[in-house]
């Protein structure tokens, strides 16, 4: 059974904990291109709120996420 690296709630079907891909590096600036890995849809949007609209350099993403995983 999967499970989300951050909260450890095993990925469903529908719902909250629907396995979602994020982007490392925000596909809003940087497309498609980047590492990327799954969480559910929750932790996904928790992430998301913390980072800033904003385009930052590449090094503050990885910086924000190694925060939020360590959570």
């Amino acid at each position: 059974m999967e499970v989300c690296p951050v909260c450890g709630s095993a990925y469903r079907q529908l719902g909250n904990r629907q396995k979602t891909c994020h982007h490392v590096l925000p596909k809003r600036h940087f497309g498609e291109t980047g590492e990327r890995f799954y969480l559910c849809r929750t932790c996904h949007n928790e992430l998301e709120r913390q980072i800033p609209f904003g385009r930052l350099p590449e090094k503050h993403y990885y910086d924000i996420l190694r925060s939020f995983l360590r959570e």
